[in-house]
């Protein structure tokens, strides 16, 4: 793992990582198919959910805060956007979250790397 360069090898990521990223993927892939409108906003989604899924995977720490903080900001604004919330849109709202911050995704991102300059 190379943690130096702000990325590690895709088969250290835990499972609760992997979990998240093809909950999300799949979810903007069903939008996509599902959603009325031009084809190219709809895949555009898609490939960015695949682009953010691919950084996540390698480790990328500050994109994984980002993520973390825009699903709480979406957990605590979805009443105020879109009314009434429904009952799925809010457990996968909360289940995305969870698998964002249990123990071992935070450790996999937790900054273990040693200054270049430090002594030993």
């Amino acid at each position: 793992m190379d943690r130096a360069a702000g990325v590690s090898e895709w088969s250290q990521a835990p499972l609760t990582l992997r979990a998240y990223v093809v909950l999300s993927v799949v979810n903007s892939s069903v939008v996509a198919i599902v959603a009325d409108g031009p084809i190219a906003p709809r895949l555009f989604l898609v490939g960015l959910s695949v682009v953010v899924a691919f950084f996540l995977l390698r480790g990328v720490r500050w994109l994984w805060i980002v993520i973390t903080a825009l699903t709480v900001l979406g957990l605590l604004t979805s009443p105020l956007i879109s009314g009434a919330p429904t009952w799925h849109g809010t457990l996968l709202g909360v289940l995305t979250l969870v698998l964002l911050l249990v123990p071992t995704t935070r450790r996999y991102f937790a900054q273990d790397v040693a200054p270049a300059n430090a002594p030993g």
